[in-house]
C-alpha cells in the first residue's frame, strides 16, 4: 500500500496563522543515547569493571597520574586500573556487591580523573 502524502495546499490550509517552520536536525546531529555497561569479572570476588574514555594521556607519566587519581578516589574499592594509551581507555575494577553498586562510583571516578587534569567520560 503506497503512502498518501498531503498536498502543499492542504498543509497551508491546516497550518495555523503565525506558525513557524520547525527545523528537524539530522540523526547525526541529535544527541546519542547510551546504554550503561558494567561487567562482573570472571573471578570469585565481587569485582565490577568500569570503562572510562580519558583524553589527554600521552605518556607513561600521564597513565601513572590517572592510575593514582583513581586509586585515591576510592582506595578501599578500586582494586585494578588498566590504562591503554593507544585507545585512551581506562578500565577500573572496583569491589562491589553488584554491577549497579559498582556504577554508583562512576561519577567519583570521572571527577578524580578530571581533577588530575584530564578530560574523562564514561564509555558506554
Amino acid at each position: 500500500m503506497a503512502a498518501v502524502l498531503p498536498s502543499p495546499a492542504l498543509i497551508r490550509t491546516l497550518k495555523p496563522a503565525g506558525a513557524r517552520r520547525v527545523r528537524v536536525r539530522s540523526p547525526a546531529a541529535l544527541p546519542r543515547r547510551f546504554t550503561v555497561r558494567a561487567a562482573a569479572a570472571a573471578s570469585d570476588d565481587d569485582t565490577v569493571e568500569i570503562a572510562l574514555k580519558v583524553d589527554g594521556m600521552m605518556c607513561e607519566g600521564c597513565a601513572e597520574s590517572v592510575t593514582e587519581a583513581l586509586r585515591k578516589a576510592s582506595p578501599d574499592r578500586v582494586v585494578t586500573v588498566d590504562v591503554n594509551l593507544e585507545t585512551k581507555m581506562v578500565r577500573v575494577g572496583v569491589n562491589a556487591e553488584s554491577a549497579v553498586a559498582g556504577l554508583t562510583l562512576m561519577p567519583a571516578l570521572v571527577d578524580a580523573v578530571k581533577g588530575a587534569g584530564f578530560d574523562a567520560e564514561p564509555e558506554f
